[in-house]
């Protein structure tokens, strides 16, 4: 594997779990919220902070540990 084709396949990587993360904080968050009674609109709202709230460093962290 050349040098350009590391760099695509450890940003894929990081992307993927970047992604993952932050579609499994929402997914909770979501479902929390409407268990709590919110509405949809409300829980959307929380999706949407956990999703801001993704710990960029432990994705960083997990990515780099797999190598």
């Amino acid at each position: 594997m050349n040098k350009d084709e590391l760099v695509k396949e450890r940003l894929y990587q990081l992307a993927t779990a970047v992604r993952d993360d932050c579609f499994a904080a929402a997914v909770s968050a979501y479902e929390n919220a409407s268990m709590d009674g919110l509405c949809h609109d409300g829980a959307w709202e929380c999706a949407l902070d956990a999703m801001r709230s993704v710990n960029f460093e432990a994705i960083l962290h997990k990515v780099t540990k797999k190598e």
